[in-house]
């Protein structure tokens, strides 16, 4: 009994990069392989606007370490 609720518990991505289980080099590529151009030049700037459809937060990356680390 106890081995069938393991497997109904196994949890399911819907994209190999949020499987925390795989090597950080295989979930980067996946999430690389899924950007497009657009989507990658958007997070290279200071403010990321959402990726909703890869459920990729907006994030503001910008910090200031002149006076110490502003927000963290």
């Amino acid at each position: 009994m106890a081995i069938l609720l393991a497997f109904g518990c196994e949890t399911k991505y819907e994209y190999d990069f949020q499987n925390p289980n795989l090597p950080v080099d295989e979930r980067i590529e996946n999430l690389i392989s899924l950007l497009t151009l657009e989507e990658k030049a958007g997070l290279m700037v200071n403010v990321s606007e959402p990726i909703e459809r890869l459920g990729i937060p907006a994030y503001d990356w910008w910090n200031e370490a002149l006076h110490g680390v502003g927000r963290a």
